[in-house]
């Protein structure tokens, strides 16, 4: 049987095979389902007991679980990045649900605090929140975790608090961004199906519901080079482009001195396949003209088709 029959199938069997000696008992049994591009994400579902024999004969029964019937564990998109802030500094939020997804639905959170100098808390179900805490600096360990109703995963960010240099409030700040960053218009899009050509480029890519976007904003010119990893860690379709300084100028600024560049997955391996329904790895970096080697991962997740 192929490997796209047994991913889509559900089989659920009850087997009693009647002897001339003996008997055996009825028992279900289950296969743990092995992970492929078409069954990512469930490995580890189903039970498993002894085969029953006689001797000369043997009873198995079992069922396999289409992926969409499984619970699949939330999982992190982009990981929160540490913080170095001055003691007592005002709130700030963060919008979780960009930076844990799940395929299920929603999700909810929870934060705890160690260390000195910060609190936070969740408010309105999916979001961040957190302060410094006037008078008092220092090092902070601020841990978010995201359950569904099984699974949970959570991230770690560091909040690092020190006192005023006293800097005048009154005079403006103008930040200079030298950092990569990544921006993701969504986080899922529907698994493809049928032949085609494998496509990530920055032509962009018509059929949105079925293509995945990220947008790179480039602090300079270089190399830009995106590599997407399946679960196991395996290349699916890779991207490499140099941006010169005049092709810099030519994409849409994005406000802090940086320029975006779009960057289009259809949801194809480089062979052409339709890669299957899971959580897939996307590897940025940005090799500037000056030296610089700027790196950015992200998390998209492909829906399969119900």
């Amino acid at each position: 049987m192929s490997r796209i029959a047994r991913s889509y199938l559900m089989i659920l069997g009850m087997v009693v095979l009647p002897y001339a000696e003996g008997t055996v008992s009825w028992q279900q049994v289950g296969g743990t389902l092995m992970q492929d591009s078409n069954l990512l994400g469930i490995v580890g579902q189903g039970y498993t007991t002894p085969v029953q024999t006689d001797g000369t004969n043997t009873i198995q029964s079992g069922f396999l679980a289409h992926p969409l019937l499984v619970n699949n564990p939330p999982f992190l998109v982009s990981g929160l990045s540490d913080r170095k802030e001055i003691s007592g500094f005002s709130t700030m939020t963060v919008n979780l649900d960009t930076v844990f997804a799940d395929f299920e639905g929603s999700l909810n959170y929870d934060v705890s605090v160690t260390g000195v100098g910060v609190s936070a808390s969740i408010i309105s179900r999916n979001t961040l929140s957190f302060a410094g805490i006037k008078g008092t600096s220092g090092t902070a360990q601020v841990v978010v975790t995201a359950t569904d109703s099984t699974y949970s995963v959570s991230d770690t960010f560091t909040v690092m608090t020190q006192a005023s240099v006293g800097i005048d409030p009154r005079t403006p700040v103008v930040p200079v961004t030298h950092e990569l960053a990544v921006a993701l218009p969504r986080i899922f899009a529907s698994q493809v199906t049928g032949s085609g050509q494998g496509e990530l480029g920055t032509s962009g890519i018509v059929d949105e519901a079925h293509s995945l976007s990220v947008n790179l904003l480039l602090p300079a010119a270089g190399t830009v080079s995106v590599h997407i990893f399946d679960q196991l860690g395996t290349p699916v379709i890779s991207l490499d482009r140099a941006v010169d300084a005049a092709g810099l100028v030519r994409l849409e600024p994005s406000g802090d001195g940086r320029r975006v560049l779009p960057v289009t997955w259809n949801l194809r391996a480089a062979n052409g396949a339709a890669v299957g329904a899971g959580v897939y790895l996307w590897k940025i970096e940005l090799r500037t003209v000056d030296g610089q080697k700027l790196e950015s991962v992200k998390r998209l997740g492909v829906k399969g088709v119900k």
